[in-house]
């Protein structure tokens, strides 16, 4: 029997993301996601990579405290502590899929009414009802961003 590499997580970015760009033109984007601890209030941190396509749609449209859903793998990173000489690692998930779960008008009473405009310009859309979001599904092979 095959393994089955595969995780599924939703919860609120703990940081902006951050966007780092490789030598080869590929693009990373790297950022936290917190996961209620439900009935013992502990909350669990999650570190999450996000590539090329979805990492600049991560990158441009979402902030701390917005609610995303990660479809992805699990990956440990090894390396050692320079310092120390310690072997170190962690685990990550690296997304496939990532899920826009906030709409636009929590987004914009999140950040004080100030109204959040993305990093990257955006065509305008009507604002659903928070009660009424739908997410929005982006994934590496889409073939256009879908707003």
């Amino acid at each position: 029997m095959s393994s089955i590499n595969s995780v599924t997580i939703a919860g609120r970015l703990g940081r902006d993301p951050e966007v780092r760009y490789l030598e080869s033109g590929k693009s990373v984007a790297s950022f936290s996601v917190a996961l209620d601890g439900g009935r013992d209030d502990e909350t669990t941190w999650i570190s999450v990579e996000a590539w090329d396509r979805s990492a600049q749609v991560v990158a441009d449209y979402c902030r701390k405290g917005h609610m995303v859903g990660v479809l992805g793998r699990l990956k440990v990173e090894k390396w050692e502590d320079r310092a120390s000489g310690e072997k170190r690692s962690k685990v990550l998930v690296v997304a496939n899929r990532i899920e826009l779960l906030t709409s636009k008008a929590e987004a914009e009473a999140m950040a004080g009414g100030q109204g959040q405009a993305p990093r990257a310009a955006a065509p305008a859309r009507a604002a659903a009802p928070a009660w009424n979001t739908a997410p929005l599904g982006l994934a590496d092979d889409d073939s256009e961003i879908p707003f």
